[in-house]
């Protein structure tokens, strides 16, 4: 699958699609069944090396990645050790209520799937396999092209979040609520401090529902990209990677 859009801003790294499935891709990257890993790792290695990686629920890593890739709540079972993590380890939040209120109103999803597959996005076949998302690795300018690109042809400005969320929580299961809205929000993400040890320094993420991702496919030849601002933006990511 080619994107206009990933043409237009010069990425440096791949696309990646989020993928629900009952099977995974021959020679994928998975986590062993019951240890720890995160899974911003294996958006890595799909948005770095280009290759797939896959989850399932002996397989998604830690507790966070269990509720980030929509394997439902794995918080239930691990209460007390996210409080302590959270609110005393990590100083996330100010205190163990706040822990409690932030997993009581989590927007939970458990998909009625058996993998969670992140692809390179010219890896997917668009004959044989529909992605739920499509996520970005981009830069400041990168960033900046899709929240104006999102806004295009849509009412209103705020078609945009960056919720405080773990990294794999804002590439797969906050976007993913965002799926039957009339209109979804892009969401902003490797914000998370502990994620952002793993992807490069100036990557964030920009991830949509994919139904978000051809509608802004089919803005992209009628936007700015052709316009003399971001024509000099783009000349500016050129230099950057030479």
């Amino acid at each position: 699958m080619q994107s206009i859009i990933a043409r237009e801003l010069k990425l440096k790294y791949h696309p990646v699609a989020i993928i629900f499935s009952e099977h995974k891709p021959e020679n994928a990257h998975q986590f062993r069944e019951n240890k720890w890993g995160c899974a911003m790792a294996h958006y890595n290695i799909a948005m770095k090396l280009g290759k797939a990686a896959a989850f399932d629920r002996k397989t998604y890593g830690c507790i966070g990645s269990g509720v980030g890739l929509c394997l439902g709540n794995t918080y239930e079972k691990n209460r007390e050790f996210m409080e302590n993590l959270l609110c005393e380890e990590e100083g996330y939040l100010k205190s163990h209520e706040l822990v409690r209120d932030f997993m009581d109103n989590f927007p939970y999803v458990d998909i009625p799937h058996q993998y969670v597959i992140f692809k390179p996005m010219e890896m997917v076949e668009a004959q044989e396999e529909t992605p739920a998302l499509i996520s970005f690795p981009v830069n400041p300018d990168q960033l900046s092209a899709l929240v104006v690109l999102i806004n295009f042809g849509r009412p209103g400005n705020e078609h945009v979040a960056a919720p405080f969320c773990a990294g794999c929580q804002s590439v797969c299961v906050m976007p993913y609520n965002e799926i039957d809205k009339e209109y979804p929000r892009g969401i902003i993400g490797n914000l998370d401090l502990s994620s952002r040890k793993i992807l490069p320094p100036d990557i964030l993420t920009f991830t949509v529902p994919f139904k978000t991702f051809i509608e802004m496919e089919e803005s992209a030849p009628q936007c700015f990209f052709q316009k003399k601002t971001w024509i000099q933006i783009a000349e500016r990511l050129e230099k950057n990677d030479e």
